[in-house]
């Protein structure tokens, strides 16, 4: 099993954070991390900062890697993906 990450920016526009495609290799876990200073919201491709699951600065969450993420925020924010 590979580990691999990346950095992802995510703005006022839903930017995909992960799909299964990304990353080769069979893979047990996503875990997404708010690395940026304001809160960032986590859902599909039509997630909003009104309807989007909150995951405040600082915070991180484990998901399962068959799914996409997408993400949104009200003002640019580093997020970061580590999916092994």
């Amino acid at each position: 099993m590979a580990t691999n990450s990346k950095a992802v920016s995510v703005s006022t526009t839903a930017v995909r954070l992960f799909t299964p495609s990304d990353f080769t290799g069979t893979s047990s876990k996503l875990s997404v991390q708010n690395n940026g200073a304001g809160d960032v919201f986590l859902g599909s491709a039509t997630v909003t900062t009104a309807n989007g699951w909150k995951l405040a600065a600082g915070a991180s969450r484990d998901f399962d890697p068959s799914v996409a993420v997408w993400a949104i925020a009200a003002a640019a924010q580093d997020v970061r993906v580590l999916v092994f």
